[in-house]
């Protein structure tokens, strides 16, 4: 896929035709650590304390590299998509990066950013690496800051990388404007929770006369879809894993239905619990526990109060360390016992039908949001040989 007006085959060559080695090092001391730059597969090139909260430099930095904007960084590390590391453009202030990594200038006839677009497909970038990258016996990353640029790329004309480029850019200001609108959401309904869950009149009521345990099981293998509860929802695992991790045999799995809650005891401190609104009827790993809501409780009522901060906070105070530092034991008596203040149902009512038109705003952005990402995905595909 071309844009109108460009012709013409793109060109093979080195990448040395396009960048050379930035040597510079920080030894007059312009840079300190505060100074220091860290190169993320999902932020690019930004500040190591603004994304990571400190500094994780050693005693001396004078012998780093210094990146310079509109540098360009490769960062002989491994990523999950990434096993031969990442190329990242410097759009921001100038600042200094570990001797792991290596840095360039790039010349004129090229734009920077039309460099990082190149290689943010994962399959272009793997293609790239795979035949001048050695990888060690500890996994680290043997080629030299020259032998980088000693593979071939095939670019267009300059023109014809403006035009990518500013497309690209364009999304990518979409994308972090969409970001920005989903994160102000979740915590506007954050805020609106506490509120109206929190600041409530009603009675005292325990978890155990709230939840009913479910003690349906599977009677044969495969009977219904088998699902996993995790952090973020609830998933089938061939939507979640992108594949079965189930037991060959999942006969005697717990039923869970619509309407149902379902939590993870060994994660219920991590938030680990939620409502199941999305399939009718399936099936969860024994090791779950699974829950109908008394019927004299609002569904939606329940399941916005037992994702709270405050009930997040009370299942980890019932939860004791266990053989890792992930997973906690849960105390299933003690879980029982944690109560909430509970309004009258017409409030618990009033109260989920504000709350779920949050949720419905948020799941809408999150879906545009979606669509924005496939839709660069695509045209990375697409725009380049």
């Amino acid at each position: 896929m071309r844009f109108p007006g460009f012709e013409g085959e793109w060109e093979l060559k080195k990448l040395s035709a396009y960048l050379y080695e930035n040597k510079e090092r920080n030894r007059n001391g312009e840079f300190n650590k505060s100074d220091v730059l860290s190169v993320s597969g999902d932020c690019g090139i930004v500040n190591q304390i603004e994304l990571l909260g400190r500094s994780f430099a050693g005693k001396s930095v004078a012998d780093y590299h210094v990146v310079r904007t509109d540098d360009i960084v490769y960062t002989k590390s491994p990523l999950k998509e990434y096993p031969y590391g990442i190329v990242k453009y410097n759009n921001g202030q100038d600042g200094i990066v570990s001797t792991l990594y290596a840095v360039y200038h790039h010349k004129d006839n090229v734009y920077g950013q039309f460099v990082e677009y190149y290689f943010t497909n994962p399959q272009r970038t793997n293609r790239y690496f795979k035949p001048i990258v050695r990888i060690g016996a500890k996994h680290d990353m043997k080629i030299g800051n020259e032998e980088v640029l000693d593979s071939f790329v095939v670019f267009p004309g300059l023109k014809e990388q403006r035009k990518i480029t500013e497309m690209l850019s364009l999304l990518d200001l979409r994308i972090a404007i969409q970001n920005k609108v989903i994160e102000d959401l979740k915590k506007l309904k954050t805020a609106l929770e506490e509120r109206m869950l929190g600041q409530c009149q009603g009675k005292q009521v325990r978890l155990r006369d709230i939840l009913i345990e479910r003690v349906e099981k599977s009677r044969i293998n495969n009977q219904y879809e088998v699902l996993s509860s995790t952090v973020s929802g609830i998933y089938s695992q061939r939507e979640y894993f992108n594949k079965e991790i189930a037991s060959a045999d999942n006969t005697g799995y717990k039923a869970i239905h619509r309407g149902d809650v379902v939590l993870s005891p060994q994660n219920l401190w991590m938030g680990n619990i939620n409502y199941n609104d999305r399939f009718e009827i399936g099936i969860v790993s024994p090791s779950y526990k699974v829950f109908s809501i008394d019927e004299k409780f609002d569904k939606g009522y329940i399941a916005f109060l037992l994702k709270t901060r405050k009930a997040l906070w009370a299942y980890s105070l019932v939860s004791e360390q266990g053989a890792s530092i992930v997973r906690r034991n849960l105390n299933y008596e003690s879980f029982l016992e944690i109560s909430f203040v509970i309004p009258y149902l017409k409030d618990q009512q009033a109260t989920a039908r504000r709350l779920s038109a949050f949720q419905q705003k948020q799941t809408m952005e999150e879906a545009f949001l979606r669509s924005l990402l496939l839709q660069k995905e695509f045209m990375l595909k697409s725009l380049f040989i």
